[in-house]
């Protein structure tokens, strides 16, 4: 490509890397804290700065950097000191930064030539000065976050949860602001002042479109913002247009294709065209086999109408949901029932493969719903994709498989969030445990938390499916932290074996209820039990093991299961039941 031969050119693409690194890392916390209106304050508080060094005669560039930082400042100072609303000291910088700017360009002698690459961007005029600054910024922010990053995420989140965890979360807060502002400043050059707030939110965006993973974002934004960066880069070259203009509409592009292909028809598309090529389940070639089977079917029919001295066959009984029939199980991946055709050849796959039992998640540990849920509580823990758990149920009957849903029950960051009265305290916050980016959890000691389990329990009951399968059915990690209310002196153990009896009760004669736990769980007194998971007091018991078990380590736990007053015991490996 001849343009790699100029300099200019290759300063403009080392000047994107670096501007797609120091906007992926400061945007991605600016999405997550919900800080892109102050973002946009900023970057129009730094007119001013900018108006005040073409006056002053000096590097304009350095004068924006020192009115967005005291801005950026500001705003946090006046909003968490000053009682002033957010949003109106973000209105108050961002009139004074550009009434400002506009009367220091007027007072300044002579015409600025360079005012509009600093307003709409050119980085095709970027120095090797302008490189190096954001280079440092690059690798500064680069070891900040490889160092705090547990604690900036925590405040990014929930501050009021990290204040409980001894962080310095003012020092973050105005640490963040300050890299914003310089990252706000340094990147003037590349799309200007009028279009960076973009740079710093589409591409967390998009990426946001299909991960929630902190980590995940950073790194996306930084690859899909560099991409853009360099195809706006070229097309505008060749299209001979203003280079920042075309970089943001490459980008806006980009969150709209993301948007189309996240979709749930799309994505409803794209499980049934993977399931149907991938998995090699043609349907009209499913379809041409049924009809042949049909045929044969009325041949033998008529043949069996002819021989009228032959007794009648008996007919076969109907499935039996709630029977536990100690054959295999095997789970299915929920998102490959967008549809009755995907959903029977799901069914049948299971048949042929010999399982009874058919396991379809539709409550996960992350808190998801993967179904339109009609409890209160599960208002905001529906997936953006939805299955229907009761054509799910009936066609897996039709097929001779029994149905079973999965819910996860206490580990639920979603619906803990949602009714905090259900939820796990820590002082006047929630309580996180240690997962990523921390995990709100339900409180096994509320009621409401154990009715609302119920309810879910109930719900898919109604929709079909006869046997049910509980887990994360525990506490979390055990800390001195963690604040239950009101216990009344039970034991964690204890707890739960109420809570347990509790759900047996209800739905006692009605439906099949299972708790699964892990091998260890079952063998050992974990920390999240306190005591084996045999001496819970389930009717049903489902262990998972991440290994094989010999024929005498199964003997020993189903007798210690059965002394235990265990009524059924199901033992299979953990990849089947995630």
């Amino acid at each position: 490509m001849d343009l790699l031969q100029y300099t200019f050119f290759q300063h403009a693409l080392l000047g994107s890397l670096l501007t797609a690194i120091t906007c992926g890392i400061v945007g991605t916390y600016v999405v997550a804290r919900r800080l892109v209106f102050i973002s946009g304050g900023i970057t129009h508080a730094s007119f001013g700065g900018l108006g005040l060094g073409f006056y002053l005669g000096t590097n304009p560039i350095l004068m924006a950097m020192v009115f967005s930082v005291l801005s950026a400042f500001g705003v946090e100072w006046a909003s968490k000191t000053q009682d002033v609303r957010e949003d109106s000291a973000i209105a108050g910088v961002w009139a004074l930064g550009m009434a400002l700017g506009v009367i220091f360009i007027f007072l300044t002698p002579g015409y600025s030539p360079n005012l509009s690459a600093y307003l709409f961007g050119n980085i095709l005029t970027i120095s090797l000065s302008d490189i190096i600054w954001i280079a440092a910024l690059a690798v500064v922010l680069i070891a900040v976050f490889s160092l705090y990053l547990r604690e900036i995420v925590y405040v990014a989140f929930d501050s009021d949860f990290a204040k409980t965890q001894h962080i310095h979360v003012k020092w973050i807060e105005y640490m963040m602001m300050f890299f914003i502002a310089l990252t706000i400043v340094l990147s003037i050059r590349l799309v200007g002042i009028m279009l960076l707030m973009s740079l710093l939110t589409l591409p967390q965006i998009t990426v946001n479109l299909f991960t929630s993973d902190f980590k995940k974002i950073i790194w996306g934004s930084i690859v899909l913002g560099f991409l853009s960066c360099v195809v706006g880069l070229v097309l505008s070259y060749f299209l001979n247009v203003p280079s920042g203009a075309f970089i943001i509409l490459v980008l806006v592009l980009v969150v709209l294709g993301a948007a189309w292909l996240a979709a749930p028809h799309v994505l409803d598309w794209a499980t049934h065209t993977w399931y149907t090529v991938v998995k090699n389940r043609d349907l009209e070639a499913e379809s041409a086999s049924r009809a042949a089977a049909s045929s044969e079917a009325a041949a033998s029919a008529a043949a069996e109408e002819a021989a009228s001295s032959q007794p009648e066959p008996e007919q076969p009984k109907g499935l039996d949901g709630r029977a536990v029939t100690g054959g295999s199980w095997a789970a299915v991946d929920v998102s490959a029932l967008a549809d009755d055709a995907s959903i029977r050849a799901a069914a049948q796959q299971l048949k042929a493969q010999g399982a009874d039992y058919g396991l379809v998640t539709l409550k996960t540990p992350d808190g998801s719903i993967c179904y339109a849920s009609q409890v209160p509580a599960a208002a905001q823990s529906i997936a953006e994709t939805t299955v229907d758990p009761a054509r799910i149920a009936a066609i897996f009957r039709e097929e001779g498989v029994i149905p079973v849903a999965q819910l996860a029950a206490f580990k639920d960051p979603i619906s803990s969030r949602t009714d905090r009265s259900m939820a796990i305290h820590y002082g006047d916050g929630l309580w996180l445990d240690a997962q990523k980016d921390g995990n709100a959890w339900l409180n096994p000691y509320s009621a409401a938390a154990v009715e609302y389990v119920g309810d879910l329990v109930a719900e898919v009951q109604g929709m079909g499916f006869e046997q049910v399968v509980l887990t994360n059915v525990q506490f979390p990690k055990l800390s001195r932290k963690q604040d239950y209310g009101e216990t009344s002196g039970v034991s964690r153990a204890d707890q739960l074996k109420a809570d347990i009896a509790a759900l047996q009760s209800r739905f006692a004669g009605s439906m099949t209820l299972w708790f699964s736990y892990t091998l260890d769980q079952c063998n050992t007194n974990s920390v999240s039990l306190d005591v084996p998971a045999v001496t819970l007091g389930m009717d049903n018991l489902l262990v998972t093991a991440d290994k094989a078990m010999d024929a005498d380590s199964r003997t020993a736990l189903e007798q210690s299961a059965a002394g235990q007053g265990v009524q059924h015991l199901v033992l299979h490996s953990a990849d089947i039941f995630q």
